[in-house]
């Protein structure tokens, strides 16, 4: 990749409780730093939906990520409590600081991860006005049941007023799975620049055997959210209790409460499950290293998902992975055999742990590790998007040669 290029991120929230965008943004940043490609990153002070911090307590851990200390930034004050308003973040210097942030670091590309926030919106029009390629990833937010869910109304509003002509104006769209492809395909004609690249994953260069005589814990790591049916979990794990009880099977959720935490505890207290399911809040780094390396089984029943990044990080951990069609992921845990895509039922994914359970383990955890290694590790995933950054740029330099 030249030398001239120099990447600027804008993202809404750097808040890691947010999932998805931010575990890509930091993993492929990360990765930049170490090709040497300089890497800028613009976002606004918002918070995840999740919220629970003040916002000093918020900037303070911000301020101890070691990412954000080795990158050049700019945080924008923003303002919006409560949704929709906190996912939009209006930003009202956004406009002025980006402008000048943009010129004084010569940035001569932009990648706009996500949609639907006011720092993205502003970036794409600076980009038009500018003459700076894009390049947008809408981190499954036009995925059809995510788009039609929550706040429908104004998302198609914000899409005919804004989003339309931010993806008509991007000289690539990056998505994460070919069914995120596939939906943009069924909103608009922009499948000749549409790029399907998965987010990449680190790969632990040791593993901490577990122990094969200690009891079996199934893992759930990800927002405690309705679309991610975390209960399932508890309901499947109950099944695999009465039938094989010798199991001894436990249980671990673990995730930031994003509005569905009550309901799950609900159904954690009609099995009377407080002694063998432990829930905790959102975890990161080594404490989520020690809970896959302590776990048989990872499950992931989502309804949806845009591909569903931590079934990558249990299969670079050497975890098997149950999982339910709606996860786009599941073509990879097939692809591996590292684990089984079930149907989309209680009955199913207790099944699929009693398989799991059934097999040799260790073995479905080998050709998970070694398929991610193999094609989804951070270097080969961030070598494909620089290729799609080279394309981008020679695609917009022919296109202003030619105006």
């Amino acid at each position: 990749m030249s030398r001239s290029l120099r990447v600027l991120h804008v993202i809404n929230s750097l808040d890691p409780r947010s999932g998805g965008p931010t575990y890509a943004l930091f993993g492929l940043i990360r990765q930049q730093l170490t090709t040497g490609t300089p890497t800028f990153i613009a976002a606004t002070d918002m918070q995840a939906g999740v919220g629970g911090l003040s916002k000093e307590e918020y900037l303070a851990r911000l301020k101890q990520n070691d990412l954000l200390q080795a990158v050049p930034y700019l945080l924008l004050p923003s303002f919006g409590r409560g949704r929709p308003w906190n996912h939009l973040g209006f930003a009202p210097s956004a406009r002025s600081r980006l402008r000048e942030f943009i010129k004084a670091h010569s940035i001569s590309l932009v990648h706009v991860h996500g949609v639907f926030g006011w720092i993205t919106s502003v970036v794409c029009r600076l980009c038009w006005e500018l003459n700076i390629p894009y390049v947008i990833e809408p981190y499954g937010a036009y995925d059809l049941p995510c788009l039609n869910s929550h706040f429908w109304p104004l998302k198609y509003l914000y899409h005919a007023l804004f989003t339309k002509a931010e993806f008509d104006s991007a000289i690539a769209i990056k998505v994460a799975s070919s069914r995120e492809a596939g939906y943009l395909a069924q909103i608009g004609t922009w499948h000749p620049k549409i790029f399907v690249l998965p987010y990449g994953v680190d790969v632990p260069h040791v593993l901490k055997c577990q122990n094969e005589n200690s009891s079996p814990n199934v893992c759930y790591v990800s927002r405690i959210t309705k679309k991610k049916r975390p209960e399932w979990v508890v309901m499947a794990c109950q099944k695999v209790r009465s039938t094989n009880p010798e199991l001894n099977l436990t249980v671990t959720i673990a995730g930031s409460d994003d509005g569905h935490r009550r309901e799950l505890e609900g159904v954690i207290a009609k099995f009377s499950a407080q002694a063998w399911v432990r829930v905790v809040d959102f975890v990161q780094g080594e404490r989520k290293r020690e809970l896959f390396e302590t776990s048989s089984v990872f499950v992931l029943p989502s309804r949806d998902e845009s591909l569903g990044a931590v079934v990558l990080e249990a299969m670079a951990h050497g975890v098997p992975v149950v999982v339910t069609p709606g996860v786009a992921a599941h073509e990879y845990v097939d692809a591996a055999g590292c684990g089984f895509t079930v149907e989309d039922s209680v009955d199913a994914v207790a099944d699929g742990i009693r398989r799991v359970l059934q097999s040799d383990r260790k073995e479905l955890g080998r050709r998970g590790r070694e398929y991610v290694a193999r094609h989804l590790a951070w270097p080969q995933i961030a070598r494909q998007i620089e290729d799609m950054y080279a394309a981008a740029i020679e695609k917009h330099a022919r296109k202003l040669a030619g105006a």
